[in-house]
């Protein structure tokens, strides 16, 4: 699953500068609010509420705008994430972490362990996943995240604290069974500390299908995404794993801190990892299908300063 983008340099010098020339140009006129404003009513066909906001969505915006502890950066860092789960939740939830390097150049390639992932530690979709070093070709690769490490993705949705992020490149075990495969990723959807529903990534590099459960394990009537791949038949559908309680146990310890939290895990041969915890998922800016559950949804969670008040004060002093 290598993503491809430059066959030379001067190839990616040219998209790097039309990149930020065109996001200065289109959003960096604009402040938070009125990008929101913006950008909302086109993704979800309906307007955002700043004053009464009552949608999921909606809330989302409102969470983005009006939650603002640090909190937020250190979650949101793929790696200083890492430390806060060791302290608060346990050291074998920990995905095993091979190194951290300010510059792709400083990976030593030839002395990896195989099969790794190598992604950046503040953004979404840059990754390399390496089963075999001879079958990447690393001088496109190696431009793809000199990219990645330059771009701001605070300027996508405006997630502030994505700008605060110090950002690196990490290299960690690639989660596979014994046939190589990835496991489901499980995408727990939190409300005011509990779990609302169940997001599931299913047969990524196959199928890649998607699938929402309530907590019993019972397929919800509506979908969560830009771009939905639905399920054909039955079969495919995932069945509710053996340790699905100790999840929402885990998922429910993280989601304390938080009014809105997505928390993603993993279940490989009876261990629960911790893939990553995102404050907003899709920015707020993916459609639910059909409309109505997108408020019905938010009609569940609960927001305001004062329930920002009442949550719980965690120390800051677990930075990988």
């Amino acid at each position: 699953m290598e993503k491809l983008r430059y066959k030379n340099r001067l190839f990616f010098e040219i998209e790097f500068w039309v990149r930020r020339i065109w996001h200065y140009l289109k959003n960096r006129r604009l402040d938070d609010r009125r990008f929101i404003n913006e950008v909302f009513e086109k993704a979800h066909g309906y307007k955002m509420d700043f004053n009464n906001p009552q949608s999921l969505n909606q809330k989302l915006q409102w969470i983005k705008l009006n939650d603002k502890r640090e909190l937020f950066v250190q979650h949101a860092d793929k790696i200083d994430v890492r430390g806060f789960i060791r302290e608060h939740i346990g050291e074998e939830y920990v995905i095993p972490l091979y190194g951290v390097y300010a510059d792709f150049s400083e990976i030593p390639l030839q002395e990896l362990p195989l099969p790794c992932i190598i992604k950046t530690n503040h953004d979404s979709g840059n990754y390399v996943i390496v089963r075999n070093l001879d079958s990447i070709n690393w001088s496109k690769v190696k431009y793809d995240f000199k990219w990645a490490l330059r771009v701001d993705y605070y300027w996508f949705q405006r997630e502030w604290q994505y700008q605060k992020i110090n950002r690196r490149i990490l290299v960690e075990q690639l989660l596979s069974d014994e046939f190589g495969r990835i496991p489901d990723d499980f995408k727990f959807n939190c409300f005011n500390g509990k779990v609302e529903f169940i997001y599931v990534a299913n047969d990524r590099e196959g199928e890649n299908r998607r699938f929402i459960f309530n907590r019993q394990w019972e397929l919800m009537p509506f979908s969560w995404g830009s771009k939905w791949k639905k399920k054909t038949t039955n079969e495919g559908i995932p069945p509710m794993p053996e340790n699905l309680e100790q999840m929402v146990l885990i998922a429910e310890k993280i989601a304390q801190y938080y009014l809105y939290v997505r928390v993603d895990l993993y279940s490989l041969n009876d261990r629960i990892y911790v893939g990553e915890i995102t404050h907003t998922h899709g920015g707020g800016f993916d459609r639910i299908y059909p409309q109505e559950w997108d408020f019905e949804l938010g009609a569940k969670l609960n927001i305001g300063n004062e329930l920002l008040d009442k949550l719980p004060v965690i120390s800051n002093s677990f930075k990988n």
